[in-house]
């Protein structure tokens, strides 16, 4: 192996170890996510899709960037998990390899899924199950220059941790949210709300997403309070939900009998 790419990837295998709450929702959210697909699935749709998995259920592909990211094969989608735009920047299309652009190619793929085997089609469906859930996560919305929130300390319940474990986890096990929570709040949804969440328009999503990131940043001296997280904790289940319900829009879309070739509703 060149010495440079050796190098490179010692680098990014420190980088790897090191980044223990890199990657959204956790293992407990993204799963949520992934549970709240299936309830929104007709029995066909599920059925093909549980077919293309390949023995794999919906919640271990929610789960299976996150497995592999430590495995040198993959360390190419490192970046995939969220997209950067620093305080004040508005976004603009580019070619970066983000969470917004891989979700689109990954869709794409599928669209085209009988020119790759099937593992592969297997291995596009789980990147699609796991960036939903990533965009939906605010502070993978975040500022580069503090890693999304990792680099910024808080203190919770006595005990320190950052403010990017705090979204990805510490909420969501310190209310107990789970699927049935987070569906409880359709009840509000109008129809014409649904049909607006479920269109696909992925820089739609990630904007919605973004525009939670300065109340997360709410934090006064970093001592996190009830209030704080009684007010947050409705913003997860809330983009929990609309995750659920926006990946079984994309899968039905894709595998459902007679529906039309998926393309974003803003092409």
């Amino acid at each position: 192996m060149p010495l440079k790419k050796y190098i490179r990837l010692l680098g990014l295998s420190a980088f790897l170890l090191s980044a223990t709450s890199l990657f959204a929702w956790g293992e407990e959210g993204h799963k949520i996510v992934a549970e709240i697909a299936k309830l929104h699935l007709d029995k066909e749709t599920l059925a093909a899709v549980t077919e293309a998995l390949e023995g794999d259920s919906f919640e271990d592909a929610s789960i299976w960037m996150d497995e592999v990211r430590k495995e040198s094969r993959y360390f190419h989608m490192v970046t995939w998990h969220y997209i950067n735009l620093e305080k004040g920047e508005e976004y603009v299309k580019n070619k970066e390899e983000n969470s917004v652009n891989e979700l689109r190619r990954a869709v794409k793929q599928l669209n085209n899924r009988k020119k790759y085997s099937k593992k592969d089609t297997a291995k596009h469906i789980k990147i699609i199950f796991h960036l939903v859930g990533d965009l939906h996560q605010p502070l993978h919305n975040g500022y580069g220059s503090d890693r999304g929130g990792n680099n910024v300390k808080v203190e919770y319940n006595g005990n320190e941790t950052n403010l990017h474990g705090l979204w990805d986890y510490e909420i969501i096990s310190a209310k107990k949210i789970t699927a049935s929570e987070c569906m409880k709040l359709k009840n509000t949804l109008s129809a014409e709300d649904i049909k607006a969440i479920e269109k696909l328009n992925v820089v739609e999503w990630f904007k919605q997403s973004r525009a939670f990131v300065d109340q997360a940043y709410e934090i006064g001296d970093g001592k996190i309070t009830e209030a704080y997280v009684d007010k947050n904790a409705e913003v997860i289940k809330r983009q929990m939900l609309y995750g659920g319900m926006r990946l079984a829009a994309i899968l039905k879309r894709l595998y459902k009998k007679g529906a039309e070739k998926t393309k974003e509703d803003n092409d």
